[in-house]
């Protein structure tokens, strides 16, 4: 059984809903202490950063960490720390491209393996009303880039690539893959 570094209501949904088998213990990392100009690499680094804080309580145990963040034109958006933010990060991504980038960080032991994966998104044009509506519904507040795909957002999308399950927190297609690749390598 995998330990998921996270409180994500939709990691766990994933992690779920592909049969995997895992228990949650919520990370105490402080991702505010990092600064990496890379974004895919400041990604991989969150996620480890978060795997890394819950697995040296816990040997012998796969220990899995995960962040998104979303990218527009070289910038970092996480999540809107209040209305204002999200409305602003709404207006941006308002008949934008933008890139939904997971970080995912796998421990077992001393053994460290890290990746990301990237789904790409692009949105109408929004109004403000629109934008405002949306925010008022409560859904943007612990979403990076202020929106859940899966929600009411869902009508602000016009296309998209990738994992639909990357864009919402964690790309599992690409997880059972790597995680079947790690495991054969440390012989669990």
């Amino acid at each position: 059984m995998y330990i998921l570094a996270s409180a994500s209501p939709r990691r766990k949904e994933i992690l779920e809903k592909a049969n995997v088998a895992f228990e949650i213990i919520t990370s105490n990392y402080i991702e505010s202490d990092l600064v990496i100009n890379n974004p895919y690499k400041l990604v991989e680094e969150l996620a480890f950063g978060k795997a890394k804080a819950v697995a040296k309580d816990y040997p012998n145990r796969i220990v899995i960490g995960a962040d998104t963040i979303v990218v527009v034109e070289g910038e970092v958006i996480g999540k809107p720390k209040d209305f204002d933010d999200a409305f602003k990060i709404l207006k941006k991504l308002s008949n934008h491209y933008q890139e939904v980038v997971t970080g995912v960080a796998i421990i077992y032991n001393d053994k460290v393996y890290k990746f990301h994966a990237i789904s790409e998104v692009i949105f109408r044009e929004l109004n403000d009303k629109e934008i405002i509506d949306y925010i008022n519904t409560g859904e943007p507040y612990d979403k990076a880039g202020a929106y859940a795909i899966q929600g009411k957002a869902s009508d602000f999308v016009t296309s998209f690539t990738g994992e639909i399950e990357n864009i919402m927190g964690f790309p599992i297609k690409r997880f059972l893959e790597e995680i079947k690749k790690f495991k054969e390598e440390i012989n669990v």
